[in-house]
């Protein structure tokens, strides 16, 4: 099959919106399309192709392996997203530069199987799992200050803040450090975020930078990821999976 490689057992699309197709084949003309619509979708959609596989070794029970037979190609929407940004402010380069340094680094250390496309902006999001809960890296380059946050949206705010703060103690000590715990509380949305004061103009320490930045980013993951899976809701506030 075109581009068939074995779905780890810890396969994790972390995207705000993936759309998997499972079928035991696909005909060029399925795999074309996919392609093409993922050449043309913001990173928010991904397509996937899967396909099923029974196998069996000698007298053992069967078992099922998922190939991935097509996929987004990150290097296409990573031009494409360049090419529609157009002239970039120093700021904005800035940005860019960084957060491909740091989506490179999850990677390489796989924090993140599958993150967003580095974009000229001051967030780079990490899914959590759950819909409108969600890590949000930061980069301030006023503040010259590097941060990272657990965004959580309006309509779940309160009941998701109030069940966090039950396990604060505990998730500071996995975390290895003190939490600001609603710094801004008129504020619909809460967050629960950690932050450091960075020398932007010294590139020589840009690698020490986003080094902690995936520290901190792997320390929440394990940290506020299962306990976001446990949060419960009534059903009128209850969010979707994301």
């Amino acid at each position: 099959a075109q581009g068939e490689q074995r779905l780890p057992s810890n396969f994790n699309i972390d995207r705000d919106i993936p759309l998997i197709w499972v079928a035991e084949t696909f005909s060029d003309e399925h795999l074309k399309a996919i392609q093409w619509l993922n050449d043309r979708t913001t990173d928010e959609l991904s397509i996937y192709a899967v396909q099923p596989e029974v196998l069996q070794i000698d007298n053992s029970n069967p078992a099922i392996r998922f190939s991935v037979i097509s996929r987004p190609n990150e290097i296409v929407r990573a031009a494409s997203v360049a090419k529609s940004s157009g002239d970039l402010s120093e700021t904005q380069e800035i940005q860019l530069e960084f957060w491909t340094l740091f989506r490179n680094r999850l990677l390489e250390r796989k924090i993140v199987t599958s993150p967003q496309t580095p974009r000229p902006q001051y967030w780079f999001n990490v899914p959590l799992g759950r819909g409108r809960i969600h890590l949000s890296t930061t980069l301030n380059t006023s503040d010259e200050r590097l941060g990272i946050r657990v965004y959580i949206s309006n309509k779940i705010a309160d009941a998701a803040l109030s069940q966090l703060l039950v396990d604060r103690s505990e998730i500071e000590k996995e975390i290895g450090a003190e939490l600001q715990w609603n710094p801004n509380p008129e504020s619909g949305d809460k967050i629960i975020s950690l932050l450091r004061d960075i020398q932007l103009d010294e590139r020589q320490l840009w690698p020490e930078y986003c080094e902690w930045l995936v520290d901190v980013t792997d320390k929440f993951l394990r940290a506020f990821k299962p306990r976001v899976k446990k949060l419960r809701f009534s059903d009128q506030i209850e969010p979707t999976v994301g």
